[in-house]
């Protein structure tokens, strides 16, 4: 189930940046200067325009199923973020041309995970590094996010990474009732 478009300033919710630090985000992503990176499911670009005053030089694609998230992003971001509407399925971008991609709070509403982790892996350069960012299956301290049945434990993600063919798999503790997955695409 896709987040309703309808609570579009739910996702501007300034306690976002509490739970989820944009520093934190970079740091766990862990590339020094990335040319390109992908913000899949990146919403109102919440995460995407502090990402991009980060880092200045790098283009990054807001990706989202929604037109209204299109919409508001083309009107907010940076001249560095290119939001793109996507179907869900395809990502309209070259094979082993993407340094980093983040999907945050994202990866429970996606249909076909294994099928899309494919994807990912497919625009991922070789060495290329996926951040996973997922509401925990049960937190102790956020009642916000998803229902519990919708969300996805930790070693089932973890498990779905391996099958698509991801290395170097790390867990990070760092946002609060998140789970957080680093993987590398081989060489």
């Amino acid at each position: 189930m896709i987040f309703d478009a309808k609570k579009l300033k739910k996702l501007n919710n300034p306690e976002r940046s509490e739970w989820i630090p944009v520093n934190g985000l970079w740091e766990t992503l862990g590339l020094d200067d990335p040319g390109i990176l992908v913000d899949l499911g990146a919403g109102t670009g919440f995460f995407t325009a502090p990402l991009a005053a980060l880092a200045p030089e790098t283009r990054i694609y807001a990706l989202d199923v929604q037109q209204e998230m299109i919409s508001y992003m083309e009107e907010k971001m940076p001249e560095n973020v290119v939001p793109l509407l996507i179907d869900g399925r395809k990502i309209p971008l070259e094979e082993n041309s993407v340094d980093g991609l983040l999907c945050i709070n994202v990866y429970h509403e996606i249909p076909d995970r294994p099928a899309m982790l494919k994807e990912i892996r497919r625009i991922l350069k070789p060495d290329g590094v996926l951040l996973l960012l997922d509401w925990e299956k049960e937190s102790p301290v956020l009642k916000d996010g998803p229902p519990l049945e919708r969300r996805i434990p930790a070693a089932l993600m973890v498990e779905e990474l391996v099958e698509a063919g991801f290395h170097g798999i790390e867990s990070f503790y760092r946002f609060n009732s998140h789970t957080a997955l680093r993987g590398v695409k081989p060489l």
